[in-house]
């Protein structure tokens, strides 16, 4: 089992940061990196930092929320290989449906994510997305070609938040 914790301050930033709009992506991303411990049940992954997309970054695109360019990624990759981190890749959908990626989110973070192996390969690196209270996050280790689910996301703070998986059985 994976589990993701982050602070509420953290949280909230990040969350205050991807719903503000933009003058040509229909959703903002960033990046948060976390430090992992390795548990007998799976990783925990502690949240620590954020990096958004700057508003220049991003490209039109009408087949696409939003899409950025070589530089966005440039930034991220110095941002994890400078913290030796695990990064994640955000963003949130329209709370009116259960958390999930499109189509368009697995095939980018499949092309995305081997780089941050590459460069920070003790880590595992992936993707996370937000609609209300819900999430759905991937991870992707060094070594091994299968990815694993982000099964849990507690928010640290006043008051404790469980987000739900809608994709976890349990």
């Amino acid at each position: 089992m994976n589990q993701l914790r982050i602070t509420r301050s953290l949280f909230e930033h990040i969350r205050k940061d991807l719903a503000r709009p933009h003058k040509v992506a229909v959703e903002r991303v960033g990046f948060m990196y976390a430090r992992t411990v390795s548990t007998a049940r799976g990783s925990l992954l502690l949240a620590f930092d954020y990096l958004p997309v700057k508003d220049e970054d991003y490209l039109p695109d009408p087949y696409v929320g939003a899409k950025f360019g070589s530089a966005a990624i440039r930034s991220a990759m110095q941002r994890a290989l400078t913290l030796k981190a695990a990064c994640l890749h955000v963003h949130m959908h329209p709370a009116l449906y259960p958390a999930s990626f499109s189509s368009t989110d697995i095939d980018s973070n499949r092309k995305l994510t081997p780089s941050f192996m590459a460069l920070v390969p003790k880590e595992p690196h992936g993707a996370v997305v937000w609609a209300g209270a819900t999430f759905c996050g991937t991870l992707w280790q060094s070594g091994i070609d299968v990815t694993t689910a982000i099964d849990r996301m507690v928010v640290v703070g006043y008051p404790l938040t469980f987000m739900r998986n809608p994709n976890d059985p349990e």
